[in-house]
């Protein structure tokens, strides 16, 4: 195989010639937090190769950006080097000229649209408009009023939050914290924010969906011990938890909400601390020592003319540790003549 360029950079166009003289053009390729991608494409000519390449990158864009995989603003060196190397292959058709121009719109027009280079993904979970509300509305868990005017029971307007809703704007809230001002001089750092969303993304909203929990009325305490029973990891439980808590406490702060649940709920430790058995128990009482030692030596007595019973050098092999005070492993390592002792 035959480099036509040489010495190809990240985010550079590399073409080759391959011994059945198809030509290969491609790159690789990191959009603003989404995993990195190596589109290729081949052709009878380089132009061809190239150009199906760039419909590759191109359709890469578009695939990480409707799937909500680009979370910071895409690296200024993406559009530089593309240019760049297309521009030294030499191949400058108007057709390729115009899916290069297509590409860099497309980059500028995502990071435009991503304040503080973070990008919200505001499709976290989209159930409450799939689902009837005669199916979800439980009037046990729906706040009502008596209207003063009438006998009839309304809902009382403040208490009626999607979820989901205050989910996004909640994130919007504590991504303009990642942003150091006067006022906020310890800004949120990116991988809290991340770290956020993926718990909302991940544990939060779906078992809220699956259960057809769409309003923030209808999350209980019962609901809430739920939640964290379905999370396996025990550092995703605690970090839930904190999650829904922080959300609940905006929506008193911004929306009057008057409850909070999660404060009724023991709040998950981040690692659970295994059991240490009482120290006492791996030690034999001082004044316990003769009676073993007697008792070990007993058996080895009733077992010193049978050579092949299992229990000789164990009943040794104690002994010795309570004579001499050495650890089992020290023990196993030493070598006895038993038949000396």
């Amino acid at each position: 195989m035959e480099k036509v360029r040489e010495k190809t950079k990240k985010y550079e166009v590399s073409i080759l010639l391959k011994a059945n003289g198809y030509y290969l053009a491609r790159m690789s390729l990191k959009l603003g937090g989404g995993p990195s991608q190596r589109p290729q494409s081949s052709g009878t000519t380089a132009e061809l190769a190239l150009s199906g390449l760039l419909d590759k990158v191109i359709q890469c864009i578009d695939t990480s950006y409707n799937q909500g995989l680009i979370t910071f603003k895409i690296d200024d060196r993406v559009s530089q080097r593309l240019v760049q190397s297309v521009n030294k292959t030499g191949i400058t058709s108007p057709k390729i000229m115009e899916k290069t121009l297509v590409i860099i719109n497309k980059i500028n027009y995502i990071n435009s649209c991503i304040l503080d280079n973070i990008s919200l993904q505001t499709d976290i979970v989209p159930f409450y408009n799939q689902i009837s509300n005669a199916n979800i509305i439980n009037s046990s868990s729906t706040p009502v009023v008596y209207n003063i005017n009438s006998t009839e029971k309304t809902i009382e307007p403040k208490q009626q939050i999607i979820i989901e809703d205050l989910s996004i704007e909640w994130l919007k809230y504590r991504q303009s914290l990642c942003k150091k001002t006067e006022d906020n001089p310890n800004p949120l750092s990116r991988k809290t924010l991340d770290g956020n969303r993926n718990r909302l993304k991940k544990d939060i909203l779906p078992f809220l969906k699956s259960n057809k929990i769409i309003y923030l009325t209808q999350i209980t305490e019962m609901c809430i011990k739920s939640l964290l029973k379905s999370i396996k990891s025990q550092n995703s439980k605690h970090k839930s938890y904190v999650v829904l808590n922080l959300l609940f406490k905006y929506a008193i702060k911004e929306k009057n909400f008057k409850d909070n649940p999660v404060l009724r709920v023991d709040k998950p430790p981040e690692k659970i601390k295994m059991v240490k058995k009482d120290d006492n128990e791996n030690y034999i009482d001082p004044d316990r020592q003769e009676v073993w030692l007697d008792l070990f030596e007993k058996e080895h007595k009733e077992t010193n003319n049978n050579s092949n019973h299992i229990h000789r050098d164990i009943f040794l092999l104690f002994a010795i540790m309570l004579m001499t005070g050495c650890r089992p492993e020290e023990a196993c390592r030493s070598k006895m003549e038993f038949n000396k002792l």
